[in-house]
């Protein structure tokens, strides 16, 4: 018990030093969303790649840094990591950084039931009729030092539908 409460006092003075050090915006999402491509269909079923974007707000604290999300289209049976790129300077120390998942999974859909198949990056494939999918992730920035910072959206981590 006095090993994880050491724990925890540490990662809470380390992530309180680097946060309120500087002036700059924690980090977190501005906004995502989702494209598709490779659109082909005979009118009752179609299939498309489904692409999602997400861009981040994060604090300039150092010049080499790594940026991404963490996520999973599966319930976290499996866990992939994307890394982003610097797209922009947003001001007052802080840079706006884009990650994309190109493609995040085909979808196979019918006109009036919807999802029938998901077929996930490493081409495995699981029906999905009448269900949803989910992107489900967290946002990370790791500074060269090693320290991460992590934005899961208040513990309930980002979600995006890509398909219902």
């Amino acid at each position: 018990m006095k090993s994880k409460l050491l724990v925890l006092s540490l990662f809470t003075l380390v992530f309180a030093a680097g946060s309120t050090a500087q002036a700059q915006e924690p980090l977190r999402q501005i906004a995502a969303g989702t494209w598709d491509t490779n659109i082909a269909g005979d009118g009752i079923t179609s299939r498309a790649d489904v692409n999602v974007w997400v861009d981040i707000s994060v604090p300039d604290l150092s010049t080499s840094k790594w940026v991404g999300i963490v996520w999973t289209e599966d319930n976290w049976q499996t866990v992939r990591w994307a890394y982003g790129q610097k797209e922009a300077d947003l001001g007052n120390g802080n840079e706006r950084w884009g990650v994309d998942l190109t493609p995040a999974g085909t979808i196979r859909e019918h006109r009036s039931i919807g999802p029938l198949e998901w077929t996930n990056p490493e081409g495995q494939t699981r029906s999905v009729r009448g269900q949803s999918v989910v992107v489900e992730y967290a946002i990370f920035y790791q500074h060269p030092s090693g320290t991460m910072y992590w934005d899961n959206n208040n513990n309930q981590n980002y979600r995006i539908t890509l398909a219902d």
